[in-house]
């Protein structure tokens, strides 16, 4: 049986985030390596946290990027581009909610989560959230809508100064999954491990400091509630932007000049962008 029947033959098996995962796992392995395997939409921009772990915690920088980022909330049009922008290239990887808006404050998410399903039925559908809107309810409802995953942090685990130190929204969360273990397979809970310092914009003490050698997101796209290509998930002010998919295709964005040359660099660990110096030294 030739390869390609065999991977045709059991990728079915499998459900759609570890598909994902091997489609990007082969696509590394055969050495095509410059492609996007993870793309993150940001669909709102607003958080109802401030953690003092991320940039949202200080006043100052947030009305920064929401200043420049003008709307709060992607404009429909603008997510169905970039859907439709996944689309016309066969996207089969990891699509996720999130950068540094909660991904359930955007009441139309289920909307959304339905729309990519549709549009990248192989495609791995995941939120990252807080949790503290996420209702059995909307639960159920995303999953009906398609979604793969849920990650929900529990910032409330070992984050003394949360407003709000211990989670109910969590523990009924948690609760009915217990009784409804099904539904539980689509939700996975994160505590707090190491944390990055946000590009310099955060003090992380240093025993609970993420120390990287290497980037860690060359096959990564981020795009935050403007439609900006920012450099990476800790871009929170937007500081390296390689265009906008309201003005360009998605990959007509990734192979731009400026784009590929610094991936390039990034994976010989030349680092001459400010964030990344500030995030590899810690």
């Amino acid at each position: 049986m030739r390869l390609m029947a065999l991977y045709d033959l059991i990728m079915p098996v499998f459900p759609n985030t570890v598909r994902a995962e091997i489609r990007s796992l082969a696509i590394l392995i055969s050495g095509n390596q410059d492609r996007f395997l993870s793309v993150s939409v940001e669909t709102v921009a607003s958080c109802n946290r401030g953690c003092v772990y991320c940039p949202n915690s200080n006043q100052e920088l947030r009305s920064a990027r929401h200043s420049d980022l003008g709307s709060l909330v992607m404009l429909q049009g603008l997510y169905e581009k970039i859907i439709s922008d996944l689309k016309s290239v066969d996207y089969r990887y990891k699509l996720a909610f999130g950068h540094f808006g909660e991904p359930f404050l955007d009441r139309s998410i289920v909307d959304k989560v339905a729309f990519a399903r549709i549009s990248l039925p192989h495609s791995a559908i995941v939120i990252n959230s807080n949790g503290d809107y996420l209702t059995p309810d909307l639960l159920q409802d995303l999953v009906s809508a398609g979604v793969d995953r849920v990650i929900v942090t529990d910032h409330n685990s070992k984050d003394p100064s949360s407003p709000r130190p211990t989670s109910e929204e969590i523990q009924i969360l948690r609760h009915h999954l217990e009784c409804h273990p099904a539904l539980g397979n689509y939700v996975v809970f994160n505590g707090l491990q190491k944390l990055s310092n946000r590009g310099g914009l955060v003090s992380i003490p240093r025993e609970r400091r993420k120390i990287r050698s290497m980037c860690e997101e060359l096959n990564s796209v981020n795009i935050d509630a403007a439609g900006n290509v920012v450099l990476c998930s800790n871009d929170y002010l937007g500081s390296y932007k390689f265009g906008n998919v309201k003005e360009s295709p998605l990959a007509e964005i990734w192979n731009s000049a400026g784009y590929r040359a610094m991936r390039q660099a990034h994976s010989e660990r030349i680092f001459t962008e400010d964030i990344c110096i500030r995030c590899i030294s810690g």
